[in-house]
């Protein structure tokens, strides 16, 4: 009896070492993620890119729980073909409102902000379906912003006419302002990460009175050059 008691107390403290281990390799693995610690309590993990032909490359230092991995948060995942057809409708839809504006501006012989307004729409729902059908990453990039700066100059440019003709008060021309600012950084940022400055300044260079001469080959030109940064 005293021998079968011993077993099983040596058993249990086998068990109870056993967990502990265990709770201590979490808590050293994951501690940082999960008590809100700094990146350098994620484990690095050592990946080897492979150039043309499957030729060795250089090792790569990526933290766990960056980017993509073994389902991590950074993985992207393909659109279904009712969420693509779902872009897609937006984006006609979007397409046919702002032709319907264009047009109706035209017979009245006029340019409003409705034109820019819609054509700024419709062609932001483009990029985004473009973005989703080449299973791209779903984030705002430089062709959006490129756009929303040449958007924002332009409502400045209508806001400032309106304030000077006693129709609007000061207020809306400082909104403006901080608007084509807030544009500015955005695409002073998003110019960060496009390798090609060269080829982005010729490509915008068509689109310099923006939506006038907009057509869907210079923006997907515009979305082409949205390639990460080259490695340091």
């Amino acid at each position: 009896m005293a021998l079968e008691g011993d077993k099983r107390i040596l058993v249990i403290a086998f068990l109870v070492s056993l967990t502990v281990s265990l709770v201590v390799n979490l808590i050293y693995v994951y501690g940082g993620q999960l008590c809100g610690g700094g990146k350098e309590n994620i484990p690095i993990v050592i990946q080897e890119t492979r150039g043309p032909a499957g030729t060795p490359g250089t090792p790569t230092r990526r933290r766990g729980g960056e980017g993509g991995g073994m389902g991590g948060f950074g993985m992207r995942q393909s659109a279904t073909p009712e969420l693509l057809a779902l872009y897609k409708e937006r984006a006609a839809l979007y397409e046919k409102y702002a032709n319907t504006v264009i047009e109706a501006e035209k017979a009245a012989g006029k340019d409003s902000m409705d034109v820019l307004k819609a054509s700024f729409a419709r062609d932001k729902a483009k990029l985004t379906y473009w973005r989703r059908e080449a299973d791209m990453r779903q984030m705002t990039g430089a062709a959006e912003a490129f756009l929303q700066y040449k958007f924002a100059g332009k409502v400045l440019k209508y806001t400032d006419v309106m304030y000077k003709a006693g129709v609007i008060q000061s207020d809306k021309l400082n909104l403006a302002s901080s608007d084509l600012i807030d544009a500015r950084i955005q695409l002073e940022e998003a110019l960060l990460r496009i390798r090609d400055k060269a080829a982005w300044e010729k490509a915008t260079k068509p689109l310099e009175n923006y939506p006038i001469n907009v057509t869907d080959e210079l923006l997907r030109g515009l979305l082409a050059l949205e390639q990460p940064r080259a490695p340091r």
